[in-house]
């Protein structure tokens, strides 16, 4: 977490190393006689009171239903296709397998690309426009989507889809720093992505078996009424969340003046800056790429954007093979596993936040993934199959929530912040989009061998560096402990360094 340095002489004490390890969590030797120079609390930090339990459940209530909104709304939309595709859109606009998974690959280009120029879009004019905006305009291309006539159109629309879809995931992220500290930010990714993922995996399925029963009707095909129907609501919701989503906590509705002045304070405490050193936003974004945590990050987030997306392509394979003789029956055998993940993502999170442990928690993660993978491998059982889809998505839906929150804490300042989330977003979307066409073409179904075997190794790749980075990090505060050793009063010269770089920011394990 971020330390302040010393700032002017009547700020300062002297304390021992070990009254500053206490301070850090660090258990190290104490080298007798070593000082550091901290600045001493002011006096009206003290005399804010901190929020209490109910303060933050009220600031839940705002801003969670909102994000899990649009999250299962993004998420929908952009995996409807497969729905329409069962109900005969494939066939009605004489696509090839192969010309449908590079439809698929078309989205994902503009949804990359444009992760990190929207999230500094964000944070230079507010979520306040810009996450509502995103919304309504996808939500117009995704109801379009259901009167297009030819392969051609339909590639339009799913590019335009990726390009004003693909800024959300990270933009949700970000606006979540505005409202939380560092220690409360992972348990609150679970229920405003994954619920929102959860739900869909779950019941998206179902609701578009229903809504394709309206084929004929106005000479649409069912397939039509699936984007119309659900593309109308994003729109409508969209126009809604101008209203509905806060600023920041100065304009968030239920929090009286005192708590809002509670929550401001530790979000200033938790975020103050490390160093008076201004530096431009564009040196920011610089910097952010030459931090080694950010990559080993990134590499994490491939892994798991290709585990996620794989578990839409293996799910249904699995409960398809029980016999279920309706499309009802089906989709209601996939809510169970669904759910558990959503249980396990909450639990995970909480630990996660209550520990302090991002490293660990995803390693835990993702030895769960391998067991389920492995599992499903191994066994020709179907029903030992179906439970193996339990352990697949107890592993799977942690990380995102974990790997995400672990990111967040360790850049500084927001540019840097927004830039490195993007970049996590981007890589998981690449692994999403490897998920496609390894799923969708290379690894047939129902048995999806080489797909799976894939996201075995995946999940081994995301263990492996989750571990390497924990040490990375745990190395770099040992050092930063270090350079703040023997500091001349009041000459931090060489030592303070900016951002999350500083000697004074404590890198979260």
């Amino acid at each position: 977490m971020p330390s302040s340095p010393p700032s002017s002489s009547r700020d300062l004490r002297l304390i021992s190393l070990s009254d500053l390890d206490k301070i850090f969590g660090i258990q190290r030797d104490v080298i007798p006689g070593s000082v550091y120079i901290v600045e001493e609390p002011k006096e009206e930090t003290r005399s804010v009171e901190k929020p209490r339990a109910q303060t933050w459940r009220k600031v839940d209530l705002v801003v969670l239903p909102i994000l899990s909104m649009m999250c299962f709304l993004s998420f929908l939309d952009r995996i409807n296709v497969g729905s329409a595709r069962a109900a005969g859109m494939q066939r009605d606009l004489q696509m090839s397998d192969l010309q449908y998974t590079t439809a698929l690959t078309v989205t994902f280009i503009p949804y990359i690309l444009c992760e990190i120029p929207s999230n500094l879009m964000l944070q230079a004019l507010g979520a306040k426009y810009v996450l509502p905006g995103m919304i309504t305009m996808w939500g117009v291309v995704a109801l379009s989507t259901g009167f297009v006539k030819t392969y051609r159109t339909f590639i339009a629309s799913r590019f335009f889809l990726g390009l004003f879809e693909g800024g959300l995931y990270p933009g949700v992220c970000l606006y979540l720093t505005y409202f939380y500290p560092r220690h409360k930010i992972s348990f609150r990714y679970a229920p405003s992505n994954e619920l929102g993922i959860a739900l869909c995996g779950a019941f998206s399925g179902l609701l578009a078996f229903g809504i394709a029963q309206m084929s004929g009707v106005s000479n649409i095909r069912g397939w039509g009424w699936i984007f119309i129907l659900e593309g109308l609501f994003t729109v409508i919701f969209g126009l809604l969340s101008f209203r509905l989503l806060p600023r920041s906590v100065e304009t968030m509705p239920l929090l009286d003046d005192k708590e809002k002045e509670s929550v401001i304070q530790v979000l200033k405490n938790d975020s103050r800056n490390i160093t008076e050193t201004r530096v431009s936003a564009c040196r920011e974004i610089i910097n952010t790429f030459g931090g080694l945590h950010v990559w080993f990050g990134a590499g994490m987030a491939f892994a798991l954007g290709t585990k996620l997306m794989g578990m839409f392509y293996i799910t249904p394979a699995i409960v398809r093979s029980l016999g279920y003789n309706t499309e009802v029956k089906a989709q209601l055998m996939s809510v169970p596993p669904y759910a558990a993940g959503l249980l396990v993502t909450l639990v995970i999170g909480y630990l996660s936040d209550r520990l302090q442990q991002r490293g660990f928690m995803t390693i835990i993660s993702n030895a769960l993934c391998a067991i389920g993978f492995a599992v499903f491998l191994a066994s020709t059982s179907d029903t030992v199959r179906y439970g193996s889809i339990f352990l697949m998505a107890s592993g799977s839906y942690p990380s995102p929530v974990i790997v995400t929150a672990w990111m967040s804490n360790n850049s500084f300042p927001e540019a840097r912040r927004a830039t490195a989330i993007a970049l996590q977003s981007m890589m998981a979307s690449l692994g999403a989009l490897l998920s496609v066409w390894l799923f969708g073409y290379l690894s047939p179904a129902p048995e999806h061998v080489a797909g799976t075997i894939t996201l075995l190794a995946l999940s081994g790749l995301e263990a492996t560096l989750a571990g390497v980075n924990t040490i990375y990090l745990r190395k770099q505060n040992e050092k930063k402990v270090i350079a703040r050793q023997f500091v001349e009063l009041g000459d931090n010269k060489g030592i303070n360094g900016h951002g999350d770089d500083s000697a004074w920011f404590v890198y979260t394990l």
